[in-house]
């Protein structure tokens, strides 16, 4: 049987404090951990820069999440506010910006012209939401291939500093060892992504978030409620290109030398945000890092997986070369997708709670009980294990 807890006991908490603790040090360990089998995985290096862009993608895509999951709306040109954090990272260092500051600005300039973009979803929703947002995508490649005196063109636009750990970050042990550059910018991008999930986190939970969800449920139920729907429409188009503009930024600082290419920021990118979201979960904000895990990890090991003369008895050569080596990833990254669907159409943090409920079930605590400041009555409490226990699957 099952072991139950009741949400907001002092189990509850410790539960929640052992696992995020475990997470912690995962994350923390990662930089130090070789992966074994370098054909598969790389080297020390190239494990470390992937795991970098995964911190990247999962920002954005927790910054897609809080506009499809948690508003209602849809956008599948987001690879636009992705290159354009990035593109504006690179343009301020260049002009004697101090890297960090340069995140803000950057996420500034996203929201700015994310609740532009979010206007015309005061008119428009549906099919006719996601156009606008795919031409947004479309333009954006173009826009840097238009003005090539500015932003490099199709050459891409190189920058001349990036995070580099100073003498304060220097070992405590030994004053002549400083810090592996490459660990250092890993665990940046770690602090950055940690904040924003923090942040994502609170404004969920908040009157805000709480009015975001009740428009995605019902605008109308929302309005009547006193919920002031144009405004929350634009700022959520505008928060949620905000966090893509630091997952530009995190891309640029993951390199000793920031290079910025418009072949980086397609549709395509947009598209793989998407998948990322529904892999990972929508309308959760921890599934934004199993998606990032999927769409950078997972396709960085079936790009290898082409590489392969023959598997199971299929001639990879063959295949590569009618449809190219990114034509059998994306045949394989397809095949994957249809499956997961099928096996978990909720997405991994729904798989996630399938699982842990086979071995510890958490019943909710209402939270107008802490209003009239008592202990559900044991009546209520029986009912709600009952009705826990008669649907283990959620």
């Amino acid at each position: 049987m099952p072991y139950t807890v009741r949400q907001g006991t002092s189990q509850h908490k410790g539960l929640v404090a052992a696992a995020s603790a475990v997470g912690l040090l995962v994350l923390l360990a990662l930089p130090y951990i070789t992966l074994p089998g370098e054909k598969w995985f790389g080297n020390p290096t190239g494990q470390i820069l992937n795991w970098q862009r995964t911190l990247a993608f999962a920002v954005a895509i927790l910054g897609l999440n809080l506009l499809i999951g948690f508003s209602g709306q849809i956008s599948i040109g987001h690879s636009a506010f992705v290159g354009l954090g990035a593109y504006s990272t690179v343009l301020m260092t260049n002009n004697s910006v101090p890297f960090y500051l340069a995140l803000p600005l950057a996420m500034l300039l996203c929201f700015a012209v994310g609740c532009i973009v979010g206007l015309p979803a005061l008119r428009i929703k549906g099919l006719y939401l996601v156009v606008v947002t795919f031409a947004l995508g479309i333009v954006f490649p173009t826009l840097i291939e238009k003005y090539e005196s500015f932003t490099g063109g199709s050459n891409g636009l190189k920058g001349k500093s990036s995070l580099v750990p100073k003498a304060p970050f220097d070992s405590m042990f030994d004053p002549r060892d400083r810090v592996d550059p490459l660990r250092y910018r890993y665990y940046v991008l770690l602090i950055v992504a940690a904040i924003m999930f923090l942040t994502a986190r609170n404004m969920v939970r908040s009157r805000a978030g709480r009015g975001l969800v009740a428009l995605r449920d019902n605008a109308t139920a929302a309005t009547i409620n006193g919920v002031p729907v144009p405004i929350y429409k634009v700022l959520a188009f505008g928060i949620s290109a905000a966090y893509c503009g630091a997952a530009g930024w995190m891309l640029m600082a993951r390199d000793a030398q920031p290079f910025a290419s418009q072949g980086s920021f397609l549709v395509d990118l947009g598209i793989t945000l998407i998948i990322g979201l529904v892999m990972g979960g929508v309308a959760t904000i921890g599934g934004a890092i199993p998606g990032a895990i999927i769409v950078v990890i997972v396709r960085y090991l079936l790009e290898q997986l082409t590489t392969k003369k023959t598997l199971l008895g299929v001639d990879m050569n063959w295949l590569a070369t009618r449809q190219g080596k990114g034509g059998v990833v994306s045949i394989a990254f397809g095949a994957l997708l249809v499956m997961f669907v099928f096996v978990l159409p909720g997405g991994v943090m729904d798989g996630l709670r399938r699982l842990r409920m086979r071995f510890v079930r958490i019943i909710p605590q209402p939270s107008w009980l802490k209003d009239v400041g008592g202990t559900p009555p044991a009546a209520v409490a029986a009912a709600e294990a009952d009705q826990v226990m008669a649907n283990p699957l959620g």
